[in-house]
C-alpha cells in the first residue's frame, strides 16, 4: 500500500535534501563579507555614539567626514570584485553602481577637504552639489539594465534604447 503525503508536506528524498545543503552553502556570506559588513556596521554605530555624546564643533566635523569618507571608500571597494566576476548585462550594472557610488565619494572628498584641511565653510551653492545629483544617473541606468532578466534580441535593443535616453 503505498501513502500519500500530507497535504502542504513535502517528501524529502535524500537528493532534495542534498540539493537543498548545496544551495545554502552556495547562497551564503563568505568571512570577507561579513567582516565588511560588520566593520560597516561598526562605523555607522560610531558615528551614532559620536553624533550624541561630541558636542557640535570641529571635532565632531572631523570625525564625520572621515567616517563618511571611509563608509564610501569601502563601499566603492565593495562592489568592484563584482565587476571581475561578472560579463554583460551583470558586469555592466556592477559598473554603474560603482560608477555612482565612486561619484559620491568624490563629492564627499571635496566636502571634506574644504571642511577638514581649509577649515572652512562649504560654500552655497556648492561646486560639488552637481556631483551628487548626478550620481544617482549611473544608479538609475544600472537598474535600468535588469541584469537579471533573461531577454530576446528585440527586448535588448529596446533596451539599449532606452538606456541612451536615460
Amino acid at each position: 500500500q503505498s501513502r500519500l503525503p500530507e497535504p502542504g508536506v513535502t517528501e524529502v528524498t535524500f537528493e532534495t535534501w542534498v540539493r537543498r545543503l548545496e544551495l545554502s552553502r552556495r547562497n551564503r556570506l563568505s568571512e570577507r563579507s561579513k567582516l565588511w559588513i560588520l566593520a560597516a556596521g561598526c562605523f555607522v554605530f560610531a558615528q551614532v555614539c559620536a553624533s550624541i555624546l561630541i558636542p557640535p564643533g570641529f571635532a565632531l566635523t572631523i570625525f564625520s567626514d572621515v567616517t563618511q569618507c571611509i563608509l564610501l571608500l569601502s563601499g566603492t571597494a565593495a562592489l568592484l570584485p563584482n565587476i571581475a566576476r561578472n560579463h554583460g548585462r551583470a558586469r555592466l550594472f556592477w559598473i554603474l553602481m560603482t560608477l555612482g557610488i565612486a561619484f559620491w565619494l568624490s563629492y564627499q572628498l571635496m566636502w571634506s577637504y574644504i571642511e577638514v584641511v581649509l577649515r572652512e565653510e562649504v560654500p552655497q551653492p556648492f561646486v560639488g552639489d552637481v556631483v551628487i545629483f548626478l550620481h544617482f544617473v549611473p544608479m538609475m541606468a544600472a537598474l535600468a539594465l535588469q541584469p537579471h532578466t533573461h531577454q530576446d534580441d528585440h527586448e535588448a535593443r529596446l533596451g539599449r534604447l532606452d538606456f541612451v535616453l536615460l
